[in-house]
């Protein structure tokens, strides 16, 4: 598992986004430099039913764009500040991407 998520800062205007475009979202220029991420906040929570029961968080990235991850723990919830990982491919079986948020360690200070 890693640390961080790859994403793509325009270097002509500074705007991020996630995945990776052709031409730039806000100034429509095509160059961009990778930055990584890992670290957000969780602003929605869904959990699917079944089992296993996997429950999954809309995530505000630092660097602004929204991801939607798996998350792990129970004491995740709408606030709460993570740090994103990632796992290798091919443990996810036809997911392109998986990310597991964890709580910051001033989250579980508190």
């Amino acid at each position: 598992m890693t640390t961080g998520l790859t994403m793509h800062r325009c270097t002509e205007c500074g705007h991020v986004s996630f995945p990776l475009r052709s031409l730039c979202a806000v100034c429509h220029f095509h160059e961009f430099v990778p930055v990584d991420s890992t670290v957000g906040t969780v602003e929605e929570l869904t959990v699917r039913a079944g089992v296993p029961e996997i429950t999954f968080a809309s995530i505000r990235t630092d660097l602004g764009p929204v991801i939607v991850a798996a998350v792990h723990g129970r004491d995740i919830c709408c606030g709460s500040r993570v740090v994103v990982t990632s796992d290798s491919a091919a443990q996810i079986a036809e997911q392109a991407y998986a990310y597991l948020p964890v709580p910051l360690p001033s989250d579980t200070e508190n």
